[in-house]
């Protein structure tokens, strides 16, 4: 039986022109620039006294604030700010607001990334324009018509906004084009879009930036849709990875890591690796979700290889005992027929928490944690069986990055112990340098002084 005939629906007016430019035309992406910073506020800390400029280079917005010659003053008080809202106004009238702002560096210039946010200027944007990268169908339910070509391979997306997904350029990546009816998405109604859109592909897809253009192609607006997703290329290296300590700990841990595998095979090393490498790609709540899986499951493996522990002196006068109760029990039930499975609860009662696997992995190492640590791997059940780590789909960045940064530096210390590697781990706590120095709990026990190597290839210089 022949497939129907689709319903054929014309797109028509300003976006089919718009459509058919980017397709067959040679109309070149909108590029951002910025007036410089005329004002601005940082949380509580006023910008206006530091002459200040943007710096875009195609997927991250630097504030660049230069330091005056008497010295970095109260520019220093900022590095301990993460995290924090950033508000500016620039020559131009155009304002820039970012939900997130932290300051990586401080030297002759204060380098501040800026994260989730949003330039606008005067005029509204008619259509919003994008570079989408992922592996999405060859198919597509729109064609794009000239009056010598046509091209099949796009789609047309009806969510909240209307998206156009263009045929991929040579790089891979295809053009989005975002109508908003003149509406000024907000970050939440964007990220639901791109959520449906990446479970209906069933891919992960980025979207760096949107530029908003006016009718004559103009930029004059722009936003990141980032929000669960955190800053692509990242990089957490489990050991001080600065540019004193990359060439000493990196070669080092690597050393002991590779001997491990050499020397046991996969397990169950690969379950450390692979839950601290997607927890550092993931967005918050599968981060912590998979760091504490892959936590628990390692701890479980190097504590009695996986064997729970018991906290009855006979477990088989236990279930003894246990099968006593079942009639008693039978009398409080809704359902009389559930008995085993509440009878399975109490015989269940008898293994120790999992969660104490981690504590007693470390500690059989010599190392000691203090409450609070312990009580953020206590925090497990709920994204175990809620998925989210809070009670709702809310985030302090700061706060929440922390804790997913603490689980992974315990993943990293369990690794530490099982490999053999006693330097520095990189902490979860932030000093005034804007460093994570090792965690107070993790006992050094190898200066650099007794690891470091550098190779010279070649002949030196005379």
């Amino acid at each position: 039986m022949a497939d129907a005939e689709p319903n054929r629906t014309h797109v028509e007016g300003p976006i089919a022109n718009l459509l058919v430019e980017l397709v067959y035309g040679d109309v070149p992406f909108p590029a951002l620039t910025f007036a410089r910073m005329e004002s601005g506020t940082w949380d509580s800390h006023s910008l206006t006294a530091y002459p200040g400029r943007l710096q875009f280079d195609g997927d991250r917005l630097k504030l660049l604030l230069d330091v005056p010659d008497g010295g970095s003053g109260a520019l220093l008080d900022l590095m301990s700010v993460r995290n924090k809202p950033a508000t500016l106004v620039l020559s131009d009238g155009s304002t820039v607001t970012a939900e997130l702002a932290h300051m990586g560096r401080l030297g002759t210039v204060a380098d501040i990334d800026l994260y989730h946010w949003t330039w606008q200027t005067p005029t509204p944007a008619r259509f919003w324009l994008g570079n989408l990268g992922g592996a999405l169908p060859r198919g597509g339910n729109l064609s794009i018509v000239s009056d010598r070509s046509a091209e099949h391979c796009a789609y047309r997306l009806q969510g909240r906004f209307t998206w156009y997904l263009l045929p991929a350029k040579s790089n891979g990546d295809r053009t989005v084009v975002l109508d908003a009816r003149g509406e000024v998405p907000s970050r939440d109604a964007l990220v639901w879009d791109l959520l449906s859109m990446q479970f209906s592909f069933g891919t992960s897809l980025t979207l760096d930036h949107l530029v908003g253009v006016d009718g004559d192609g103009r930029a004059v607006a722009a936003m990141t849709p980032g929000h669960l997703v955190r800053p692509a290329r990242r990089r957490r290296s489990p050991v001080p990875d600065d540019i004193f300590d990359a060439d000493i700990w990196i070669p080092e841990l690597f050393r002991l890591l590779s001997a491990k595998f050499h020397a046991e095979g996969w397990e169950p090393v690969i379950i450390a690796v692979a839950a601290y490498l997607d927890s550092e790609a993931d967005h918050l709540d599968g981060a912590y979700l998979k760091a504490h899986v892959g936590l628990e499951a390692f701890a479980k493996r190097l504590v009695g290889e996986g064997k729970p522990g018991i906290l009855v002196q006979d477990g088989k006068a236990w279930k003894k005992w246990v099968k006593t109760l079942g009639p008693t029990i039978r009398q409080h039930l809704v359902d009389p027929t559930r008995l085993d499975v509440v009878l399975g609860k109490f015989v269940s009662a008898m293994f120790a928490p999992t969660g104490d696997l981690v504590r007693q992995a470390l500690t059989a190492f010599g190392v000691t944690l203090p409450p609070d640590v312990v009580a953020e791997i206590k925090n497990r059940n709920y994204p175990v069986h809620g998925f989210l780590m809070n009670g709702e789909m809310k985030h302090d960045i700061d706060v929440d990055a922390r804790r997913v940064e603490t689980i992974q530096t315990l993943l990293a210390a369990l690794v530490a112990c099982h490999v053999g590697y006693g330097g520095p781990l990189k902490g979860y706590d932030v000093d005034a340098g804007g460093h994570r120095p090792s965690p107070g709990w993790w006992p050094v026990t190898l200066t650099s002084e007794r690891t470091s190597v550098h190779y010279v290839a070649g002949t030196p210089p005379r």
